[in-house]
């Protein structure tokens, strides 16, 4: 079970490498449990490493007007590294003082430039929306928290299901995989 006082490791539900064939995606995005993952033989998910909001950025980002922003504002506030496959992790850089007199790490204004170039808006508003939801529950549900994907998130995974759909009808009607 996910301690939202912990810091989180997880996969994106629209990452290339998972596995539809062999895993439930839609289970895992509503638990993000990693024992839920299976990835395409050969092939390596992006991993995103996220701390918990503490209660001085929780107020910050509760005072943004736009839920939008405030998932990108959460992205900003805890995001702890990217992970992806054959490239060194990639960490934000700006040191600034937490609530509780610590330095802490968060996103610039040039590092979330490079990240909404390099994965998009929808990779960060599904990231941003995990970080938002863990703090929302806190541990007030043990743990047990579901994840809501967000609509976005949504119809990009029910695009990934009807290709997935298409390619397994074109493997099984033809005997060969589409890209023979």
């Amino acid at each position: 079970m996910d301690d939202p006082t912990k810091s989180l490791r997880f996969v994106s539900g629209a990452d290339p490498a998972l596995d539809w064939g062999a895993m439930n995606v839609y289970d895992y995005v509503a638990t993000r449990d990693a024992s839920l993952i299976r990835t395409i033989p050969g092939q390596a998910p992006i991993w995103w490493s996220v701390r918990p909001l503490d209660v001085d950025q929780w107020a910050s980002i509760e005072e943004t007007s736009s839920p939008q922003r405030r998932l990108i504002q959460c992205v900003m506030h805890a995001l702890e590294s990217v992970e992806a496959p054959d490239a060194p992790a990639w960490r934000p850089t700006r040191q600034v003082q937490g609530g509780d007199g610590k330095q802490i790490t968060i996103c610039s204004h040039d590092e979330m430039r490079h990240l909404f170039e390099s994965w998009g808006g929808t990779r960060l508003y599904e990231v941003g929306s995990v970080i938002y939801e863990r703090a929302a529950v806190g541990k007030a549900q043990s743990g047990a928290a579901r994840f809501t994907p967000l609509p976005v998130l949504l119809d990009e995974l029910a695009a990934i299901a009807r290709r997935h759909v298409e390619r397994t009808q074109a493997t099984s009607t033809t005997g060969t995989s589409p890209s023979s």
